[in-house]
């Protein structure tokens, strides 16, 4: 009984905590060819695909991009921007999108150099609420955080 409790109000916490922009983390280790929700776990050196597929349910008039990214505090091979303050970073190419449809973002993230162990990252996604001067008044963001375990070979 306490299972189904649990299991009852974390789904009840999700559908009542939802807002305007929900994104969901896939995870593949065999090229795309299946995705699993579980934080991947490779043999150092491997690749790991991330997926984020969102979805905009926003009524707000007024939007700007959205936009997504990997961080890290840890550099990593597939890095595509210089730190900042620290924190390195990788996008796509064509890192934003349209904030009035749902869509979906992917990454590859190479582990060469991570060393043996967990690595955390955090998955950024989100976009401004503007009002009618297209003046940026909101931040509307879905960050999640990423586990990554990286074996000896």
């Amino acid at each position: 009984m306490k299972k189904f409790l649990f299991i009852f109000s974390s789904l009840f916490a999700s559908i009542v905590f939802s807002g305007p922009l929900d994104a969901k983390l896939s995870y593949s280790c065999d090229n795309g060819k299946s995705w699993t929700a579980d934080f991947p776990s490779v043999v150092a050196g491997s690749k790991v695909e991330i997926r984020v597929d969102y979805t905009v349910s926003d009524t707000w008039d007024c939007r700007d991009v959205i936009v997504a990214w990997l961080l890290s505090d840890a550099k990593f091979a597939s890095e595509t921007a210089k730190p900042i303050n620290g924190v390195h970073m990788q996008r796509e190419k064509t890192y934003w999108r349209s904030a009035f449809s749902n869509g979906k973002y992917e990454w590859t993230l190479d582990t060469k150099g991570l060393g043996v162990g967990v690595h955390m990252f955090r998955m950024c996604i989100g976009y401004w609420r503007q009002n009618a001067e297209k003046k940026n008044i909101e931040r509307i963001t879905d960050d999640q955080i990423i586990y990554i375990t990286v074996k000896g070979k």
